[in-house]
């Protein structure tokens, strides 16, 4: 007859045994099978212990039947100090846990220093003083983290096949993949735990030296307040381009500085900056600048190569050359405020001028030297709540706390669409076109104007 034999770890032993064979037959087997040795094997038919020399007919087991492999661990298993341990026995333990005798297990640590040095650091500060106290509080509570595992055990080995034994037994396994894969990048690739150092260059923006943070994943070229006035930007500033940058946090864009010149070793290049408010990041050049310049991230040779002329290639700086923001504080996921890091679809910008044509303006401005496309403006439109305009009455976002009667809400509907109508008319668009436009975009006026933009031609 064959039996399924199913071990701790999930694996599946099938067995073919006569009825008259003995346990110990199957024993033998499973310890050639899986490296349980039969003295520490422990079988289970329907919740029963099989005895060894008892035969199969005489337990009852039959043709097909399910046997479960428990292995019968010895006591005193301290995680990290026992399993190191090589040279040192296994302490001797009371009922409740505790050591029946610490000075002993403390001495045994404390003559072996690569044992000690390869336990927990915790746990190796506690031998060194001494704390029987704290020693025997962990051994109690491993005690009783084995009994409640023993019992489960016990429990999912009688119904295996119950679902919250088996939900149980696939979050071990789960559990367990996880653990290993984690010693596994520990041993193979410890480098995945340390920090990253971020991609800074030199750069001179307006005559000032500035150390530039390379983000492929942000969509525009993003300076900040106090940055542009040591630059003398300030008064290049187009308050109309005001908004809010959403991405990890949000920041309040002041304004965008339409012509700015960077210097990057020896070449004067012209590009488009907009401006945040506060932040801890100065200068950041994003994607926009990187696509127009075609630029190239070479980390293999540790350079941001720019193809203009004369080519120019810019080495990234160095850790100990990162300026002092470019250091995250403990839990900081990134070197400045408000702006996502390698998300190019949630670092967009979500400018709102105060009236329709420096919207689509903004649009365009974020991805300068790109054929127009109506993509980026809509993405843009369509993920991010507007913000009233400056000469707006109320911001075309907001929602009232509680909803007014209904002839107050169609007549406050009916005039926010009539002013919105008429800035899209002031942009040289006839009425037909904005009403259509307004009304297929759900009221939205930045988008509508970004589309009656992107259908004549571009702005």
């Amino acid at each position: 007859m064959r039996l399924t034999v199913v071990t701790e770890d999930e694996a599946v032993v099938n067995v073919d045994v006569s009825e008259t064979d003995s346990v110990d037959t199957l024993m033998a087997i499973l310890e050639a099978e899986t490296g349980v040795g039969t003295s520490q094997q422990r079988l289970l038919h329907n919740g029963k212990e099989l005895l060894a020399g008892c035969s199969f007919s005489s337990a009852g087991v039959k043709d097909g039947d399910l046997i479960s492999l428990l292995q019968a661990r010895p006591p005193g298993p301290l995680p990290g100090a026992s399993q190191a341990a090589q040279g040192l026995a296994a302490p001797q333990r009371n009922a409740d846990g505790s050591l029946a005798d610490p000075q002993a297990f403390i001495g045994g640590l404390l003559a072996n220093l690569g044992v000690l040095a390869s336990i927990p650091p915790a746990m190796a500060d506690v031998v060194r003083r001494g704390d029987v106290a704290t020693l025997n509080t962990y051994f109690r509570h491993m005690k009783q983290q084995e009994d409640a595992r023993r019992e489960e055990d016990a429990l999912h080995m009688a119904d295996p096949f119950n679902a919250e034994a088996q939900a149980k037994i696939a979050e071990r396994i789960q559990q367990a993949a996880v653990e290993e894969s984690y010693q596994h990048a520990l041993d193979h690739a410890p480098e995945i735990f340390t920090k990253v150092v971020m991609l800074y260059v030199n750069v001179e923006v307006n005559g000032q030296p500035i150390k530039a943070f390379v983000d492929s994943g942000a969509q525009s070229s993003i300076m900040s307040q106090d940055c542009a006035r040591r630059c003398n930007l300030l008064h290049l500033l187009d308050k109309r381009f005001q908004g809010m940058a959403v991405g990890v946090g949000s920041g309040k864009i002041v304004g965008q500085i339409h012509q700015a010149t960077i210097k990057v070793q020896a070449v004067h290049l012209p590009m488009s900056i907009t401006v945040l408010e506060s932040g801890s990041m100065e200068f950041l050049f994003g994607l926009d600048m990187l696509r127009r310049y075609q630029c190239c991230i070479d980390l293999k040779r540790g350079v941001l190569r720019l193809d203009v002329s004369p080519p120019v290639e810019l080495l990234f700086l160095a850790e100990h050359e990162l300026p002092p923001t470019a250091q995250p504080s403990a839990g900081a996921g990134a070197p400045y405020e408000g702006l996502a890091e390698g998300r190019a679809a949630s670092s967009t910008p979500a400018l709102s001028p105060s009236t329709a044509a420096a919207a689509a303006a903004a649009a365009r401005a974020s991805s300068a030297g790109q054929s127009g496309s109506s993509g980026q403006p809509q993405s843009a439109a369509a993920t991010s709540a507007p913000v009233a305009g400056a000469g707006a009455g109320s911001g075309s976002g907001s929602a009232p706390v509680g909803p007014p009667p209904a002839a107050e809400a169609a007549a406050a509907g009916r005039g926010e669409n009539a002013a919105k109508v008429e800035r899209l008319v002031g942009l040289g668009f006839s009425r037909q076109q904005c009403e259509e436009m307004l009304a297929a975009c759900g009221g939205d006026e930045e988008h509508a104007a970004s589309l009656l933009f992107d259908d004549a031609g571009g702005f």
